[in-house]
């Protein structure tokens, strides 16, 4: 069947439908977005796309915390140095090597009743507490120290006058060539052989 073309132009068919023949409906002028957010719900446009979240606000006034201190471990503060340690006087190594049997009968009892190890170490703290005074002290280069005899020497660390350390330094390492090790030998059998030929000659 033919298509027939109405008697009516476009526009004038679009006013007879809108009831106003000399305007173009409302909707033709609109934008698109304006229709669009007319068919939105009103308690719909409130609400945000995004969730809320909650205001923090920081506490005024309230001052900040200091970290807390580590509690020191106990068993440093019950610590306490071995040896104690005056101005005039100084830390050294020693090494105290075993004498000569019937060289000194001291020795020779507290080894009987004891050990060689207790015997060292009781004539070496004798001897440092014995001589105080370097003038009291046997120092000859050319003259050698006690007789000792194979064993195991007795090693520490003892606190020595500066008086006798200077003293001996200056008779025996007047060059300040020897180690700490071999002065402190040297420091110990000076000391000893002190120790022994005064307990002799007072017999």
């Amino acid at each position: 069947m033919p298509i027939r073309k109405p008697n009516k132009s476009y526009k004038e068919l679009r006013a007879a439908i809108s009831g106003d023949s000399g305007m173009l409906d409302v909707a033709d002028t609109e934008p698109v977005s304006d229709q669009a957010s007319k068919s939105i719900p009103p308690q719909l446009k409130s609400e945000s796309p995004y969730p809320k979240t909650a205001n923090v606000t920081p506490a005024s006034g309230a001052p900040d915390q200091p970290a807390p201190k580590p509690t020191p471990d106990k068993r440093t503060q019950r610590a306490k140095p071995l040896v104690a340690q005056a101005e005039d006087s100084m830390v050294i190594r020693v090494t105290m090597r075993p004498p000569k049997r019937g060289l000194s009968k001291e020795y020779d009892d507290i080894t009987d009743f004891a050990n060689e190890a207790t015997a060292l170490k009781t004539i070496l703290t004798r001897a440092l507490a014995f001589v105080s005074n370097p003038d009291d002290m046997v120092l000859n280069r050319t003259k050698s120290f006690y007789e000792s005899v194979a064993g195991e020497p007795f090693r520490s660390r003892r606190v020595v006058s500066l008086t006798i350390l200077n003293a001996i330094r200056s008779e025996y390492d007047p060059l300040d060539i020897l180690t700490d090790h071999a002065f402190g030998q040297t420091v110990t059998d000076v000391i000893v052989s002190t120790y022994f030929s005064r307990k002799i000659s007072t017999k």
